[in-house]
């Protein structure tokens, strides 16, 4: 498994994006989505993956049970969704350290201009309540408004 993370690219796995006028009008289904994000997460990571397995051998008929339970100890051992700042503030934590640093990495290599506003890409509003789950379990998307710089995911 070759992970970019291990050569150093801060960058974020996974994130989500969200229209504007969804965030303004319904900040409540946002929080919500990511807090549900973060306990389904921590449940199918460590609590019973059966019935998230069922859904995820119907819905994908090439993947197998034994590649599915390999993947799953994959993700707790290389710490793929349990890793970073997640072990010491829970899991969907998002910060600026960390997009500053991304950012500095990318601008760095010419991926963004250095004048570039990379706060305007991300939002700390919505992350999970640090009591959702239990911290140093996984990591959830992060909210991204849709009108944001892209910006590439770890």
């Amino acid at each position: 498994m070759f992970l970019l993370a291990d050569e150093g690219y801060p960058g974020y796995a996974t994130l989500v994006l969200a229209p504007d006028r969804l965030i303004t009008s319904n900040p409540a289904a946002i929080r919500a989505f990511n807090e549900a994000t973060a306990v389904g997460w921590h449940d199918y990571l460590y609590g019973n993956p059966v019935q998230a397995d069922r859904m995820i051998l119907r819905d994908n008929p090439e993947m197998t049970q034994d590649l599915l339970s390999h993947a799953r100890g994959l993700l707790r051992t290389r710490g793929i969704v349990d890793s970073g700042d997640a072990q010491t503030q829970g899991i969907g934590v998002m910060t600026d350290v960390r997009w500053a640093e991304f950012f500095r990495v990318a601008s760095s290599q010419g991926v963004y201009p250095a004048t570039l506003d990379y706060r305007r890409a991300y939002t700390l509003a919505f992350l999970p309540r640090p009591s959702a789950t239990p911290r140093g379990t996984a990591a959830a998307p992060a909210t991204v408004p849709a009108t944001a710089p892209a910006v590439p995911a770890r």
